[in-house]
C-alpha cells in the first residue's frame, strides 16, 4: 500500500491570502530556502532537491512544480539547475507566489509547543494529533502515530523536550 502524503496548512502566507497574517517574501529568503535545499552542496539542484524546496515552500504538487521549474529554468537543459540559473528559478517560484505557502521552522516548533496544554514539556498522542490538524494534515491521527514511532526514542508515548527538534524536522519533512 502506497501513502500519499499532502503539505500542511501554512504558519505563514503569501501576501495576496487575506486569511492569514501575511509574510513577505523577499527574493533573499526564497534564495536562502533553495540553497539549503542543495544537499550534496554540489551548487546545483537536482529534481528531487528541487521537489524538497518545493514541498517547504508549501507546493501541493512539489514534482509537478520541480519539473515544471526545470523546464521552464534550465537553459543549458543538463537537468539541475545551477547558480547561473538561480535567479531564474527564484523569478519562477516568485510568480507562483499565490499558489505556495511557506512553512518556517520556527512558526512549526511554536504551533506544536502551543498544544503542550497541560504545561508538562511534552506532547502526547493527542495534543500531536490536535497540533497536526491545525497544521492541516488530512490524516492527523495517522501524523500523529508516525511522529511517535519515528521521533520517541525512548518509546515513552511522548514527545519530550529532547525529542522536539526531531518532531519538528520530521513536520517539516513530511509537509
Amino acid at each position: 500500500m502506497r501513502f500519499v502524503q499532502y503539505p500542511f496548512t501554512p504558519v505563514l502566507c503569501w501576501p495576496h491570502d487575506k486569511k492569514v497574517p501575511a509574510a513577505q517574501w523577499s527574493p533573499e529568503l526564497v534564495r536562502d530556502l533553495f540553497k539549503s535545499a542543495d544537499k550534496n552542496g554540489d551548487g546545483k539542484l537536482s529534481k528531487e532537491e528541487l521537489k524538497a524546496a518545493f514541498r517547504r515552500l508549501g507546493s501541493r504538487w512539489s514534482s509537478y512544480r520541480a519539473r515544471r521549474a526545470l523546464r521552464h529554468v534550465d537553459a543549458n537543459g543538463d537537468g539541475v539547475i545551477s547558480n547561473e540559473e538561480l535567479n531564474d528559478l527564484i523569478n519562477y517560484a516568485l510568480q507562483c507566489g499565490s499558489r505556495l505557502k511557506f512553512r518556517g521552522e520556527e512558526q512549526v516548533r511554536q504551533l506544536f509547543k502551543s498544544f503542550d496544554r497541560n504545561g508538562d514539556g511534552k506532547l502526547c498522542k493527542e495534543e500531536l494529533k490536535d497540533a497536526f490538524r491545525k497544521l492541516g494534515s488530512r490524516w492527523s491521527s495517522f501524523r500523529a502515530r508516525r511522529a511517535l514511532r519515528y521521533v520517541d526514542s525512548n518509546d515513552d508515548g511522548h514527545i519530550s523536550k529532547e525529542e522536539f527538534n526531531d518532531l519538528v524536522n520530521y513536520a517539516l519533512e513530511c509537509g
